[in-house]
């Protein structure tokens, strides 16, 4: 399928006029740091005299986010917000913001202050420069141990490695899309999403920036192991099927191997039995034994690598949204958002 999105009238020329910003910051119990997130936003923006809107992405919380959230869009209707019916994760969230934000520029940022407000405006001048895409990527987080920092080098490395896309270094959900690179984004049709290789691979003219990351302001980081890891598997899968054939390379190589060992086996008793040359090559029990474990462990994370692979095409066929909205301040939100799988992303 060719996405030949409808940029309509003016989409480009609004980088040199008086262009309207959107701010999509997903947020799971963030209610203290959601007025912070405001000000600082409204600071940045209004400091460069650009039109703004935050849109906060009420992610399923189970603190008193939504009142917070409905007390500052009436005091001020440039903070909007949607409520999610439950926790649909980061990716799915920063989604449902996406879909409906309006604007001719949008900007995806966290909510807990790690993202820096302040360096918007830069991203802003990098957009009216001519750019599509403006990826903010973290210099060194001090926040995080040594060994959650090589984890993250490598594991970036790696899937830069398999995807053919440049995912390394402090890559986050912290960037800028035109608005003709967001219909785009919001035009594909997958629903389990990767933003940040999708970001990449979907083009455009790109750059980026660098920022220092900043301490939470309040609470502490909702992921967990068990999240990070999953985030990492979908990542590692979304763009490649490389995994798959690094264990058909595995097999042939394994098989060949095989091969080569028992004819040399067959060789050495032959040998030694009719010409007395060399000694009997059979090791016994624990050669066996060896080998069985070991292609008995190759053959399970193959078929574990396979059914990633198969279990997603299952959440794809079900074609089950990837959000539903429960409550929205917007004044015009589309009635099917969340609810019809193919409009909800």
């Amino acid at each position: 399928m060719t996405v030949q999105p409808n940029l309509g009238k003016g989409v480009k020329d609004a980088r040199a006029n008086p262009a309207r910003i959107s701010v999509v910051a997903p947020a799971y119990n963030e209610s203290e740091n959601l007025p912070v997130l405001f000000e600082r936003v409204r600071e940045a923006l209004e400091g460069i005299d650009v039109p703004f809107q935050l849109l906060v992405v009420e992610n399923g919380s189970t603190d008193n986010s939504i009142d917070v959230l409905r007390d500052m869009h009436e005091r001020d209707p440039r903070l909007n917000y949607i409520r999610l019916s439950r926790n649909f994760g980061h990716q799915g969230a920063l989604t449902a913001g996406m879909a409906v934000a309006e604007g001719d520029a949008l900007i995806s940022m966290d909510a807990d202050l790690q993202h820096p407000p302040e360096v918007l405006p830069e991203m802003i001048a990098k957009w009216r420069e001519g750019y599509d895409v403006v990826i903010a990527v973290a210099n060194t987080n001090a926040t995080q141990s040594l060994a959650r920092r090589i984890i993250n080098r490598i594991y970036y490395s790696v899937i830069t490695g398999i995807s053919g896309l440049d995912l390394r270094g402090g890559l986050s959900d912290f960037r800028l899309m035109d608005g003709s690179a967001a219909l785009v984004m919001k035009s594909l049709p997958e629903r389990s999403r990767y933003l940040r290789g999708l970001a990449r691979w979907i083009g455009f003219s790109q750059t980026s920036i660098s920022y220092e990351i900043a301490e939470r302001f309040r609470g502490e980081s909702k992921f967990s192991l068990g999240q990070l890891f999953r985030f990492g598997v979908d990542g590692a899968l979304a763009f490649s099927i490389l995994p798959l054939r690094l264990f058909l390379v595995l097999g042939f190589f394994v098989a060949g191997s095989s091969l080569l060992y028992a004819c040399y086996l067959v060789m050495s008793k032959l040998l030694s039995d009719h010409f007395g040359i060399g000694e009997n090559a059979v090791s016994g029990f624990t050669t066996l034994a060896a080998g069985i474990f070991f292609l008995s462990g190759t053959i399970l994370m193959g078929i574990g690598i396979l059914g990633e692979y198969i279990g997603r095409i299952y959440d794809e066929t079900k074609a089950r949204p990837s959000y539903i909205v429960w409550e929205s301040s917007l004044k015009d939100p589309d009635p099917e958002s969340g609810s019809d799988p193919r409009e909800a992303r």
